[in-house]
């Protein structure tokens, strides 16, 4: 858990980082920030899409049992629901142009989901559910 959270997500982030910094700095902005968010995307639904497949074609012709929410999970979508809303309504307000002072924010949001995800997992009861076996 604390390793997903840290050195494997920033491990796993450092190219796409640098291949869409020099895509932005070659003069294709928008290309990077379709990518900052294409990527990821992709690779959510497709292996999650792959993964559920599986495990229904596994469990058949028993329903697929799905995990009760924990601390993590909650905490998770929590924070992925709210940098995702805020860049819906703050990049279309500003004309399609990410500011600094956004950039700031989601550095904010990212260190504070971080801190959040960390405390859950070490069992700080963050909703009232139930740890992560």
């Amino acid at each position: 858990g604390i390793l997903g959270l840290t050195v494997l997500a920033w491990g796993n982030s450092i190219g796409d980082f640098v291949a869409n910094t020099v895509v932005a700095r070659q003069g294709f902005p928008e290309m990077a920030i379709s990518a900052a968010f294409g990527g990821p995307l992709f690779n959510m639904v497709f292996g999650l899409g792959m993964a559920t497949t599986y495990a229904n074609i596994v469990s058949f012709p028993n329903a697929l049992v799905v995990a009760k929410p924990t601390n993590q999970s909650v905490t998770a979508f929590l924070f992925l629901s709210l940098g995702l809303i805020a860049s819906l309504i703050v990049i279309p307000l500003t004309k399609f142009v990410i500011r600094r002072w956004y950039a700031g924010v989601l550095i904010a949001l990212y260190l504070a989901a971080t801190a959040f995800g960390l405390m859950a997992e070490f069992g700080v009861d963050l909703f009232g559910l139930p740890q992560r076996d």
